[in-house]
């Protein structure tokens, strides 16, 4: 069946499908908020200017006011879940990528990676849930979907630490 076929779950299988993606997107937007509490730490190892630290820490949106659309046509092509899996392959490459960063340019480009593939499983995580979910439970997956970003706030700070 082709990737954008609008087939639904059925209640024996796969109704509760919706649960990996929203842990997808808590994990990928975990990416989005390890920056903070780390940030001291990458500031003084690279010399980081606060101005530079602000836009480390605001580089994640470039890719949301560059690759929005851009995002959402690539998934009517490659279809829902391949565009998730590749949003977090690149949340995962860039985050890898970062950690070897010893200049700032290329923990910024990293940076971008990172928001170029949240940006992907953010886009398509609610149409591939409303795709996957059962019909009956289809509103309180959605449900758990709009928390995925206090979500991923909460478990990157608990137990509470440096955030």
């Amino acid at each position: 069946m082709p990737p954008s076929s609008p087939q639904r779950a059925t209640a024996s299988g796969g109704s509760r499908a919706w649960i990996i993606v929203v842990v997808a997107g808590v994990a990928s937007a975990m990416h989005i908020w390890k920056l903070p509490g780390a940030l001291d730490f990458i500031r003084a190892d690279l010399g980081l200017s606060l101005v530079d630290s602000g836009v480390l820490l605001g580089i994640v949106q470039v890719g949301s006011m560059l690759l929005g659309l851009a995002a959402s046509l690539f998934s009517e092509i490659w279809g829902l879940r391949r565009t998730l899996v590749v949003g977090m392959v690149l949340l995962a490459v860039g985050s890898l990528a970062g950690a070897f960063a010893t200049e700032t340019w290329f923990l910024m480009l990293t940076r971008m990676l990172e928001g170029v593939g949240f940006l992907m499983a953010g886009v398509v995580a609610p149409a591939l849930i409303r795709r996957v979910a059962h019909p009956a439970s289809a509103n309180i997956a959605m449900g758990w979907w709009a928390g995925f970003q206090g979500m991923a706030t909460f478990w990157r700070c608990w137990p509470p630490r440096c955030c």
